[in-house]
């Protein structure tokens, strides 16, 4: 069993320990006007090749309703072209310049989730894909 953090009904992130985690309340948005049902977070510092596999393997056992959330507080942005090379708009990225722990790098990557439910992993985890059928 994973930490994972829960948005509440103010925005506000807080710690739980269950794998998942509803954020009812919360507006849900996708490109296209679609709806995420589960955000998987990955908070990376300098681990571009770990996190860009675990970003590929995610992507290759979920759906199109599972978006990745990608906080990166790296020292370059070689992950951002990496990424951007997938050509995937389920992966959401946001790259942070000044130095954050890893609680904050994991907060950062929760507050810009879209889904229904939240998950985080580490750079170097994977998911099953029936990860979307708990969640349904």
């Amino acid at each position: 069993m994973r930490s994972v953090y829960e948005k509440n009904k103010l925005g506000r992130t807080i710690h739980n320990v269950l794998c998942l985690s509803d954020t009812k309340g919360m507006k849900i948005k996708m490109n296209e006007n679609k709806e995420y049902l589960l955000s998987v977070v990955i908070p990376t510092r300098n681990r571009q090749y770990y996190a860009i596999n675990t970003v590929k393997q995610i992507l290759s056992v979920t759906q199109c309703n599972v978006q990745i959330v990608v906080s990166d507080n790296s020292d370059d942005l070689s992950l951002k072209k990496m990424l951007n090379d997938l050509g995937e708009d389920r992966v959401k990225y946001q790259f942070i310049r000044e130095r954050i722990s890893g609680v904050d790098n994991y907060g950062n990557g929760i507050s810009l989730c879209d889904g229904k439910y939240v998950c985080c992993i580490g750079d170097d985890d994977g998911i099953f894909g029936e990860i979307q059928n708990v969640v349904k």
